[in-house]
């Protein structure tokens, strides 16, 4: 997805998800390893966050309050008249666990899919290429 974190550059991923402890939870993570993080609780703040900000990456969870879900925020982001939003790097991060919750996500646009509880080396590891 992401470069390896040689450089100096400070990758900005944007984390969506409804549960606050999770977000706080991956910010965490991705903050002591180098990461700008910014975090939204549904859909149409991630929407602002992405368009303002633009960020190198997007971890999403599936279920989201309000009337867009994970699946249709994918679904929205690729149909974007920019180009550079077809191609930010979306990983899902979801409860939905089995081969139909992730056969959904990357027939949405997602380019991952990792069930929770998931291991955060293994999610660092799916960050950077």
């Amino acid at each position: 997805m992401l470069p390896d974190q040689d450089s100096m550059v400070a990758y900005h991923i944007l984390v969506v998800d409804d549960n606050m402890d999770m977000c706080k939870y991956l910010q965490s993570i991705l903050s002591s390893n180098g990461y700008s993080v910014s975090l939204a609780y549904n859909s149409e703040d991630a929407l602002q966050i992405l368009l303002n900000s633009r960020p190198d990456l997007v971890i999403l969870d599936v279920m989201l309050p309000g009337h867009v879900s994970g699946i249709d925020f994918v679904k929205q982001v690729r149909a974007m008249s920019d180009p550079s939003f077809c191609i930010t790097p979306i990983i899902m991060l979801s409860a939905r666990a089995g081969d139909d919750a992730k056969v959904d996500g990357l027939h949405a646009g997602a380019d991952d899919y990792m069930a929770k509880p998931f291991n955060k080396n293994e999610l660092l590891a799916r960050i950077t290429v």
